[in-house]
């Protein structure tokens, strides 16, 4: 199929399934070292480690056992983690228009319906549920829980596998119809101020009494 030639949905689905296993068995494996990608499923792989990375932290950030230091240090990570994770769709939007400029489609018709949700963000949803597939399946395998908890992540899972199926089809959807000429699409920027020292308020307020002292 031709929107293949701009992603091919397959091949991610199987990338994102593939190194979530890996990662969960050793996390400092790097994706290079398995397997050659182009520059938009290298940054669609590196998006995925990304949510690999924060959906652990996350974890962590809702013990109660441990000390607030490994809480704090946890949600900080956090943060710089959803920073790269933003940018990394950002870019991943970026390299996508260009794969479609190469190939003659432009999005300068604003006569054309543009899709309010940027393929890099459904691509990054797409990686938090093959995220939550292989833990819910765990879930299926565990011996120490009642029957009901298996069979409501049975249940959850096979849930999860239809969204997961409903989203690659929009992404090769919206593909089509931009080849098509019927849809127009661009880079959304999120402008996280929160993390920008002289856009956050708490932080350059405390940069300022710190010069005046």
């Amino acid at each position: 199929m031709i929107y293949n030639e701009i992603i091919d949905m397959g091949k991610i689905i199987a990338y994102h399934n593939k190194f979530c296993l890996l990662w969960h068995h050793d996390a400092t494996v790097e994706w290079h070292e398995r397997i050659e990608f182009n520059q938009i499923h290298t940054k669609i792989l590196e998006e995925h480690k990304v949510n690999f990375n924060l959906w652990h932290k996350e974890d962590i950030a809702r013990r109660m056992d441990v000390s607030e230091k490994i809480i704090v240090d946890a949600k900080r990570a956090i943060d710089k983690l959803n920073q790269l994770r933003n940018d990394l769709i950002e870019e991943i939007d970026r390299l996508i228009i260009e794969a479609f400029k190469n190939k003659n489609v432009t999005f300068n018709d604003f006569n054309v319906p543009q899709n309010s949700e940027t393929i890099g963000s459904i691509l990054d949803r797409l990686s938090i549920i093959s995220l939550k597939i292989y833990h819910m399946a765990e879930q299926t395998q565990r011996k120490d829980v009642k029957h009901d908890h298996l069979v409501g992540c049975f249940k959850k899972l096979e849930i999860l596998k239809n969204q997961r199926d409903d989203l690659v089809l929009c992404v090769e959807q919206l593909i089509a119809d931009c080849l098509q000429g019927k849809k127009r699409i661009k880079t959304h920027y999120q402008f996280k101020m929160y993390n920008d020292p002289s856009l956050n308020p708490e932080l350059y307020q405390q940069q300022e009494i710190k010069r005046s002292n």
